[in-house]
């Protein structure tokens, strides 16, 4: 098999679990997407010798195995409702968590009240599925400049919260299913196989998902 030019196209496929379905999150990339991490890179040269090469993905779910961060009620007065369960970028707590331009989501355990702390989850959502990063040549065209840890910017949000009063949409319950088979917030109208329901991109610049019921 060929090396990887400079003009080729890949995908990259993280796949994981919930307790509801099976996840894949895709994202297409050029080769110097790559260049930022030797284990990258080392997969890169594999697929000259490989259809595709998988990788365990928990060295990019980070961060992982911190414990629970507790903030003083009166250190941090939200604009908006914030309610526990739910995810919310790290840049609303400002500096409080470091950088205060930082996007990556952290799950809210506790609302803070008058009496009572923030308590923040501040691990990545995957940091505990076990992800596996697949990278293979893609047949579509990808964008220019796309960096490949942007696909660990957002995927494991589907989680449900522990509490689903916490969830925007209360979860659909399906006869003699336990637990609820799918989020009201992917409602399905249609008769087609639910293993083919997918998220097709509207530019090679946006992440591709697809989500299989378990």
């Amino acid at each position: 098999m060929a090396a990887i030019e400079a003009g080729t196209a890949l995908e990259a496929r993280l796949e994981w679990r919930s307790e509801l379905a099976t996840h894949v999150d895709r994202l297409r990339v050029t080769p110097s997407a790559l260049l930022a991490d030797g284990r990258w890179l080392d997969a890169r040269r594999a697929l000259a010798e490989a259809d595709e090469v998988m990788l365990d993905a928990s060295a990019w779910c980070q961060p992982a195995g911190q414990a629970p961060v507790e903030l003083a009620p009166d250190t941090f007065r939200p604009r908006v409702e914030m309610v526990a369960g739910r995810f919310y970028p790290r840049q609303i707590f400002g500096g409080l968590l470091g950088n205060a331009r930082d996007l990556r989501p952290l799950r809210l355990l506790t609302a803070g009240s008058a009496h009572g702390c923030w308590r923040l989850d501040p691990n990545h959502p995957l940091a505990v599925a076990g992800a596996r990063l697949r990278l293979r040549r893609a047949q579509q065209a990808a964008a220019p400049g796309i960096r490949l840890d942007e696909l660990f910017d957002g995927p494991g949000m589907q989680v449900p919260p522990a509490d689903p009063a916490g969830a925007y949409f209360p979860p659909r319950v399906s006869p003699g299913r336990t637990p609820p088979t799918m989020p009201a917030s992917m409602p399905r109208r249609d008769s087609r196989n639910t293993s083919t329901h997918s998220a097709a991109p509207t530019s090679p610049r946006f992440t591709a998902a697809c989500c299989n019921p378990a």
